[in-house]
């Protein structure tokens, strides 16, 4: 059994991280790492929960990953092939598309969510049929002593014959403001 924390301020968050060991005062000293209050903006965001249980406190975040195939298959599976940040970096993917499931939000609603948001794509314009579920746990990088774990819950999503994504298709995330660039491959990289 495990508490999840909700609805804590920035400075109740930092306190609780701190009683479990982990050195959140000195996240501002490591490069690459976040602040207390990008975590805290996370949670209240809902895009990730903090439990605490038997073996301390982590953080969890729920994926929909999406393997999108045309409708006869023949171009292969499509892949995010990066991002640029409206600040302008660019982060190389080469990846199924995905995004993070709200806390409390059905997996397919979310699914559903993220491929209109990132592709622009209506629940008519394809069909989904669900994959496997699968868990990693990982030490956090952004937010350094604090353990992550990540579910990932893949659907298989076949675009209807009247749907076209070309090779090389851009789009803007209206979320985020990413700009998307999306390629068909004919084997699914290693995830």
């Amino acid at each position: 059994m495990s508490l999840i924390l909700k609805d804590i301020s920035a400075q109740r968050l930092e306190a609780v991280l701190v009683q479990f060991g982990v050195p959140a005062r000195k996240w501002s000293e490591i490069n690459d790492a976040q602040t207390i209050e990008d975590l805290h903006a996370m949670l209240e965001k809902e895009d990730a929960e903090l439990r605490i249980g038997a073996t301390g406190i982590r953080l969890t975040m729920v994926v929909v990953q999406m393997l999108i195939q045309d409708h006869q298959g023949l171009l292969g599976y499509l892949l995010e092939e990066r991002q640029i940040t409206p600040e302008g970096m660019q982060l190389e993917l080469n990846r199924p598309p995905a995004g993070h499931i709200k806390v409390g939000e059905d997996p397919e609603t979310a699914l559903c969510r993220e491929l209109k948001e990132e592709l622009g794509l209506n629940q008519d314009d394809y069909t989904i049929v669900p994959g496997m579920v699968r868990s990693r746990l990982s030490a956090s990088s952004k937010f350094p002593g604090l353990q992550k774990e990540t579910e990932f819950r893949q659907f298989w999503v076949r675009l209807k014959p009247n749907v076209k994504i070309e090779n090389g298709f851009q789009r803007v995330d209206p979320t985020s403001g990413k700009t998307l660039t999306f390629r068909w491959a004919q084997t699914l990289p290693k995830f």
